[in-house]
């Protein structure tokens, strides 16, 4: 507007000069002065403008700091809000979690005390099975001490041989493997090198079938607990021979040939020279290679051709399967020695002169059993002669 206003007044002043010289020279100075007062006035104008703009801006800056305080405080009371919920949140995790855990550790105890509640249940369950009656039946195997004969009575239960504590005491009195025994507070305790003095009611016969039922009855070996198998017959009990003979410290073997039950007692050096001499398969096998022989000899003889059915068909399958383990590079030494026997009672039920190389095939498996231990005395002499 002041723009307008002045472009007026110039155009006003340049028609005045031109038409009157003086009265111009007047109207531009008025002019000048008017265009003076007027800026004066633009310039106050800016002026108050640029003031009010500075104090809009401060107070715009007072504003936003304002605005800012408080966004500050309002995020401040969030984040404080946030944290306590946060806080409380993980109190209450924390609480359900001791929750959880004491619930879980009852559910474990309960649980528990079931297993074992189910535990003990079974456990009785298996001793009442134990504990029941089953018929079992005399041995009728011989038994031998050191290669003799000796009376002692008992039961074969399951393919073991079950004896009476006396009655192997009583068999053992004059060997290493003595042992005394005592009874006392329902407890029976062992005394290994012991003497043992025969009763009148030892090492009698026993009846041929009876009932018997495991039992747990304790007995000690000096001061340790016996750990062997036991059954209870007519009031007495029978312990398995071979835990017998690992507690006490005699040998027990079985001659399957015989049907005999083999006790050994001595040092261990000398059991172990015993264990030393039995047979390797490679010699069964030649043993029972000669013993093939021999029988092939009866094919065609007369005592094969009066015999019965079954004796011949029994002859002739101890041959084949015997032919058949010797040929067997896998045939295990049990193997051999069942072949041995099947063919040696095959033979001996041909007649007389069947019982002659039944006789023959025995005393070569001696023979070769002899020369094995013949060989390990004269290295156990060469090493004594060696030590001295």
């Amino acid at each position: 507007m002041s723009k307008k206003l002045t472009s007026i007044t110039l155009a006003g002043v340049l028609l005045l000069s031109a038409t009157t010289p003086v009265f111009a020279a007047e109207t531009t100075k008025t002019a000048d002065k008017t265009e003076n007062k007027i800026e004066k006035i633009v310039d106050q104008k800016a002026k108050e403008m640029k003031e009010t703009a500075a104090k809009g801006l401060e107070k715009g800056k007072e504003k936003a700091t304002e605005v800012k305080e408080k966004v500050e405080e309002k995020a401040t009371e969030t984040k404080d809000k946030v944290k306590e919920e946060a806080t409380a949140a993980k109190e209450k995790a924390e609480a359900k979690k001791d929750e959880i855990k004491e619930k879980a550790e009852a559910k474990k105890d309960e649980v528990k005390k079931e297993a074992d509640a189910k535990k003990e249940e079974v456990k009785e369950k298996v001793e009442e099975k134990k504990a029941e009656a089953m018929d079992v039946q005399a041995s009728n195997q011989k038994v031998t001490l050191n290669g003799k004969e000796v009376a002692i009575f008992g039961y074969n239960i399951k393919d073991e041989n079950y004896f009476k504590l006396r009655d192997l005491a009583a068999v053992l009195k004059d060997t290493d493997a003595k042992f005394a025994v005592d009874y006392k507070d329902n407890v029976v305790t062992l005394a290994k090198g012991g003497d043992y003095k025969v009763l009148d009611t030892d090492q009698k016969s026993v009846a041929e079938k009876a009932k018997g039922a495991l039992t747990n009855d304790k007995v000690l070996v000096g001061e340790d607990v016996l750990k062997a198998t036991a059954y209870k017959i007519n009031d007495n009990n029978y312990y398995r021979l071979r835990d017998l003979g690992k507690a006490l410290g005699f040998g027990v073997d079985y001659d399957e040939a015989t049907r005999t039950v083999l006790l050994t007692t001595g040092k261990l050096e000398d059991k172990k020279e015993e264990k030393a001499v039995q047979p390797t398969v490679a010699e069964l096998k030649e043993a029972l290679k000669k013993e093939v022989e021999k029988a092939e000899k009866f094919q065609d003889s007369e005592e094969l051709k009066k015999a019965e059915d079954a004796v011949k068909t029994n002859y002739e399958n101890a041959l084949a399967a015997a032919k058949s383990i010797v040929e067997d590079k896998d045939a295990t030494k049990e193997q051999v020695e069942n072949s041995l026997k099947a063919l040696v009672e095959s033979t001996e039920k041909l007649g007389a002169k069947a019982d002659v190389k039944v006789e023959e095939a025995k005393e070569e498996v001696k023979k070769v059993k002899d020369e094995k231990k013949d060989e390990v005395l004269k290295v156990k002499d060469e090493k004594k002669a060696e030590t001295k």
